[in-house]
């Protein structure tokens, strides 16, 4: 109907298409690791407007409270960029392109047009679980409104395992040092000792148990399920 005069009807309509496909890609790099205490990163790839430079141009990433943040870089189709300023707020991390960059991730796109800006977070892993994150672009031009483009969901998985030291006559003894070793190959001579924020050894109980938390999954690197033979899978001794 007529916007005024709800009565009437309007025969003229009018379509806008947008001139931008937007998504936003977030990945994890948690291959090399082994334990808690370890420095993993997560990179969010987004896609840069067309049609006019950006006046806003923000990042949002939500870290896991299992996550201790580290720091920030941006690169800009491949070019590292210092034009932005990254606030870290219980967890929320907000990376903020500035004018400079916004505009050369513009002019970016007539020499690429699959040119992505790219966040990359570093963290360290404080705690065991599945641990699952999401990132948000914001981003507007001139005389347009927001746009808000959720990231894909990535994980990463950190565990434990438990084990019982007894005798043949199944008693439980205590007292018993372990220790671990991981390689990401099945063989013992390649590898390397863990220590799981810094703790190197575990002695059972009384009860004969001891419990060694904050190993990488050994079936789960950089977001999706791997196998024995890939170069990120963990062996344990």
């Amino acid at each position: 109907t007529e916007p005024q005069e709800r009565q009437d009807w309007v025969f003229d309509a009018h379509a806008y298409a947008k001139n931008v496909n937007s998504n936003v890609t977030k990945t994890v790099n948690d291959g090399s690791a082994y334990a808690l205490g370890q420095a993993i990163r997560f990179t969010i790839d987004s896609t840069i407007p067309g049609g006019s430079v950006t006046t806003k141009y923000v990042v949002r990433d939500k870290l896991d409270p299992k996550l201790t943040y580290r720091s920030t870089t941006v690169a800009i189709n491949g070019q590292t960029t210092t034009d932005f300023t990254a606030t870290h707020d219980k967890g929320l991390v907000t990376v903020t392109l500035g004018a400079t960059a916004r505009k050369a991730a513009f002019d970016a796109l007539a020499s690429n047009p699959n040119a992505k800006v790219s966040v990359t977070h570093e963290a360290i892993v404080a705690a065991s679980g599945e641990i699952s994150n999401q990132a948000e672009l914001t981003f507007e031009r001139e005389g347009e409104p927001e746009t808000e483009v959720p990231s894909t969901v990535i994980e990463t998985k950190f565990g434990g395992i438990n084990v019982l030291k007894h005798n043949r006559e199944s008693t439980a003894l205590s007292g018993a040092v372990f220790e671990v070793r991981a390689a990401h190959t099945k063989d013992f001579a390649t590898a390397t000792a863990v220590a799981v924020n810094g703790k190197t050894k575990w002695t059972t109980g009384a009860d004969g148990k001891v419990s060694i938390d904050g190993l990488r999954y050994s079936n789960w690197a950089n977001g999706a399920t791997v196998a024995e033979g890939s170069p990120h899978y963990n062996f344990y001794w």
